[in-house]
């Protein structure tokens, strides 16, 4: 067996109740049956009765319940499970246990890869460069998608698009135009926000796109968001490209390869909406905290939520009519 394992999961630690963010809002959490029937048998008794109160069954499936913000219903104040407070991680459930850590095949590779709603990931995105390890018969080799011949198509896909987007860049004023993607964006997804948990969070990123610029102010304030925020945006542009086309090819394998291409650039895309937004708003460099909950913000948008997210790939598939705009747009 072939393994393909994101490297940044070799020194990786939960930040716990540090975390700023919570990986336990805004999704229902899956409880496997042998989970089930462990919390049955749990000690202490006041801990079982608890939990399994907190557990519904749904078409033949059990969840836990989620409390009126959308946190699950073992999420304390402190921003711990109860029940991995009070027994030991082991006795989670899969989907807790696992998380951030993503695995499935894409073709015969068994891919390992992590969620950029977990703030510790989503950090490093930013700030470090993204590495692969390759595992064959227990030989261990540091590689890039382009390295694996499962990929080649997508890549070779994205590099096409990526020198027709380079030739294009030299007939427009690049600025004006991917402002006024920005502006159209933010549209597109006011038509679906209203689905999505933390709607509110968004609503007031968006809102710094309200007040009316001239063209030359557009220029003006877009350039200036480039010119202090390049080391992170080069850093993370390069990272996701990567990351999120494999996380595609796992999610959703039956996607095309000009699907994957969309999803992923047009997360990017969102993502960079988000720090513009902040950067609107408060008139300085965007700090690395602030690049990490946009990026986790779009994550859980795009992928926790089963019927958000595919209102979500009809917005991209529709956005462009021609595909090469969005590496336009991501230069």
């Amino acid at each position: 067996m072939q393994y393909l394992v994101l490297k940044f999961l070799d020194d990786f630690s939960c930040l716990a109740g540090d975390c700023p963010s919570s990986c336990c809002i805004g999704w229902k959490i899956l409880v496997d049956k042998e989970a089930y029937e462990r919390f049955k048998q749990i000690e202490p008794k006041w801990l079982q009765e608890e939990i399994l109160q907190g557990i519904e069954e749904k078409d033949g499936k059990y969840y836990f319940k989620n409390q009126k913000d959308g946190s699950c219903i073992m999420l304390q104040q402190d921003h711990l499970c109860k029940i991995q407070k009070h027994t030991k991680e082991a006795m989670l459930c899969n989907t807790c246990r696992k998380y951030p850590r993503i695995s499935n095949r894409i073709g015969d590779i068994v891919c390992i890869s992590m969620a950029a709603s977990c703030p510790a990931f989503a950090r490093r995105l930013v700030t470090e460069k993204l590495q692969w390890k390759w595992i064959d018969k227990q030989k261990i080799t540091l590689v890039s998608l382009c390295d694996i011949k499962a990929f080649d198509s997508i890549l070779s896909f994205q590099k096409e698009m990526e020198e027709i987007a380079i030739q294009y860049e030299k007939q427009q004023e690049k600025e004006w135009i991917i402002y006024q993607c920005f502006e159209k964006m933010a549209d597109d997804l006011l038509e679906i926000l209203p689905c999505f948990r933390e709607k509110d969070v968004f609503f007031q990123y968006l809102s710094a796109l309200e007040e009316d610029r001239t063209d030359e102010e557009c220029v003006t304030v877009y350039t200036a968001f480039c010119t202090l925020n390049q080391t992170e945006w080069v850093c993370l542009k390069e990272n996701y490209i990567s990351y999120r086309t494999a996380g595609c090819l796992m999610e959703y394998p039956k996607m095309g390869i000009q699907e994957v291409y969309i999803q992923s650039c047009a997360e990017l895309f969102v993502i960079r909406l988000l720090v513009f937004c902040i950067f609107l708003q408060k008139k300085r460099k965007v700090r690395v905290g602030e690049w990490e909950q946009a990026i986790g913000l779009v994550y859980r948008l795009c992928v926790h939520g089963e019927k958000v997210s595919q209102k979500l790939q009809e917005i991209f598939e529709n956005f462009f009519r021609t595909p090469f705009l969005w590496s336009f747009i991501l230069l």
